[in-house]
């Protein structure tokens, strides 16, 4: 099942309602413009995303503070001579000049799957060529998906960790997402919000948990929160014995502003 975005903007509303208060969206004239002016048609997703918070997301960032989502500052830019408007919509474009590598993210349109895209990335102000084009290896929703989450949990618990797990090929071939989830529903993880593809979270009491695949599948990231440390270790603890080759990255306690 494929989370939509009604369904996760309630989750959001309903765990952290001042998030959702502060923010401030674009107009549909101001996206039906510039749909018109490039002969583009945005996926549903990303235009519910600009609704919401097109115009002043509250310190959300989709790709990370280094990375500039605002609509009218992405307008601004237009038209690049150098790629397929038309092919690569532009979402987000580096800011932080002392980030070697200024890769700017944009929505594959035509890959489009129905209200969604896939999210690539290459180096905007190079001469485009097609294969710097890096796919992401996340949809536009999904991306939406992991980051609000992380958003909120950061927001309400404090301690942090990242359990890492490899996924080499074996003769038994790859792991899949549904099974590291299962091994979280047997630890009476229960889901947060209905699965994507790629990226599921769960909650058990005051402990959250995000599963996401890394590397084209070749790994998974489980992101925990809790408000207390020691229920972050006894999980990794558990999990480690049915996933010993995972590795346990301590966070740390969240520095409140």
């Amino acid at each position: 099942m494929r989370v939509s975005w009604d369904r996760l903007i309630a989750f959001v509303q309903a765990e952290a309602p001042s998030f959702i208060a502060s923010l401030k969206g674009v107009s549909p004239e101001d996206i039906a413009r510039v749909e018109d002016e490039y002969r583009v048609r945005l996926p549903d997703a990303y235009r519910r995303f600009l609704l919401l918070m097109g115009e002043d997301s509250a310190g959300f960032h989709l790709f990370g503070a280094s990375q500039n989502q605002r609509f009218a500052d992405l307008v601004a830019q237009l038209p690049e001579a150098s790629y397929p408007v038309r092919q690569y919509f532009k979402i987000s474009y580096a800011v932080d000049p002392s980030i070697v590598s200024q890769f700017d993210h944009f929505l594959d349109l035509e890959r489009r799957e129905g209200a969604d895209a896939p999210v690539v990335m290459f180096e905007a102000d190079d001469e485009f060529s097609p294969e710097a084009v890096q796919d992401r290896g996340f949809t536009f929703l999904e991306q939406a998906y992991r980051r609000l989450f992380a958003q909120v949990a950061d927001d309400r618990l404090p301690e942090r960790t990242l359990f890492a797990i490899p996924n080499p090929v074996t003769e038994h071939g790859r792991l899949s997402i549904d099974a590291v989830v299962a091994v979280l529903e047997q630890m009476r993880f229960t889901p947060a919000v209905e699965p994507a593809t790629r990226v599921t979270c769960l909650r058990r009491n005051d402990i959250w948990a995000l599963v996401a695949v890394h590397l084209e599948g070749r790994g998974f990231g489980v992101s925990f929160w809790s408000s207390e440390r020691r229920a972050l270790d006894a999980v990794t603890d558990q999990l480690l014995i049915r996933f010993p080759d995972a590795t346990v990255q301590n966070r740390g306690r969240l520095q409140r502003r």
